[in-house]
């Protein structure tokens, strides 16, 4: 059997081999990014390599002045510090108590839009103040005001009220249902799930499984058009289209009408059980849901996500085909300017009825501008009703 070049870490009678992966994470917890840590853990491996034990004291010892070389001896005590045995806090909620998490913490600040490294460090700094003044407790609205503070000076007052604003809509005896539209291949799949875990919104719906199933419950002769894609219905179809209208698109809105019921379904569940929800698809175009219908009911966020420059569009399709084995990629190829062109209706939907649309070319400001509209319309609501209040009667 080879022998190990990298020491066993001994402490009493504990013995365990080093981990530059442990080494890293422990010193990203001092406030190291990513890339600082692991070149750290690198060159404490390399300044220990050959030896076949080490005392814990020692490494720690080791990673200190190489620390205070590089970093200073900020960063050299804050890592000597963590040694000590670390605070419970736990936070208090009326009448349960929950332990205090960073992760947790910090997917509850990116709520206020920002990226998620941003968000570790705010909630890093919290966890620190508290650590700092050694509390075992803190109550849950403090939490909440110590974050509120530490974002309203670290970015600005309109962060600082987005993460509020989203704390108490979270809990709130509405729903928000986010409704995410947009052409095929434009990214509302990946773009659905990255705001989901973000805003901690644990149902997303995609409008393809609710054709899926509008599929076993209706044959093709009862029902044609939800037995293929959105750019391929108007192959179904026998019937002529009326005044020279585009088959591509007739066919698509009718899809849409069939679809649109499941999705209004699916939004009455939402509000029945008071629970947040994302819906997308390419059957979630403005104009097709009556949105005023659910003003007292819940809080309905719509946008559209479109790829506007048509090479950069079809060129993704050309790199999902390479890269993918299972999405039929090359068939969208093949129906790329039905794909289009129902994106370009959909545009069309969105400006008429005032629906934001996103140029999705980068998928993280992508995400943030969906999370600050859903925090910014919240807001929006609040002012009006604020206003209403105090109009005289």
């Amino acid at each position: 059997m080879a022998k190990s070049t990298y020491p066993w870490v001994v402490s009493g009678e504990e013995k365990m081999p080093f981990s530059r992966g442990i080494m890293t994470h422990s010193l990203m917890d001092i406030g190291l990014n990513f890339q600082e840590a692991y070149r750290l853990a690198l060159t404490v491996r390399e300044t220990i390599k050959g030896r076949e034990i080490i005392e814990k004291e020692e490494l720690a010892q080791i990673v200190e002045g190489l620390l205070l070389k590089e970093f200073g001896e900020d960063t050299s005590r804050s890592y000597r510090m963590r040694k000590q045995p670390p605070v419970s806090i736990f936070v208090q909620d009326e009448d349960s108590g929950f332990p205090f998490s960073k992760g947790i913490l910090s997917q509850s600040i990116q709520a206020a839009g920002l990226e998620p490294n941003n968000a570790y460090d705010v909630a890093r700094q919290i966890e620190a103040t508290l650590t700092g003044q050694k509390r075992s407790e803190v109550s849950y609205s403090e939490l909440k005001n110590l974050t509120f503070n530490a974002l309203l000076k670290n970015y600005g007052k309109s962060i600082a009220e987005r993460y509020l604003i989203w704390r108490k809509h979270s809990t709130s005896d509405r729903p928000v249902v986010v409704l995410i539209g947009g052409a095929t291949g434009a990214g509302k799949s990946s773009l659905s799930a990255e705001v989901a875990h973000r805003l901690g919104i644990s149902r997303v719906v995609s409008t393809d499984s609710l054709r899926q199933i509008m599929r076993i419950m209706f044959s093709p002769d009862l029902l044609p058009v939800v037995h293929s894609s959105s750019y391929a219905a108007w192959k179904e179809l026998d019937y002529p289209f009326i005044d020279k209208a585009d088959p591509v698109i007739g066919a698509f809105r009718e899809q849409v009408e069939r679809v649109t019921v499941c999705i209004r379904a699916m939004i009455d569940r939402a509000i029945e059980e008071n629970m947040h929800m994302i819906i997308d698809g390419v059957h979630v175009v403005p104009g097709f849901i009556n949105l005023r219908a659910y003003e007292d009911k819940a809080y309905i966020i719509e946008v559209v996500i479109v790829v506007l420059d048509k090479n950069s569009y079809r060129q993704r399709f050309v790199i999902r085909q390479d890269t993918a084995s299972r999405r039929p990629f090359k068939r969208y190829l093949e129906n790329f300017d039905s794909i289009y062109r129902i994106q370009k209706y959909i545009i069309e939907m969105a400006e008429h009825y005032n629906c934001p649309t996103h140029n999705n070319i980068d998928f993280e400001k992508t995400v943030l501008s969906v999370i600050r509209l859903i925090t910014d319309s919240l807001c929006a609501v609040e002012q009006r009703h604020r206003l209403e209040a105090k109009e005289p009667e």
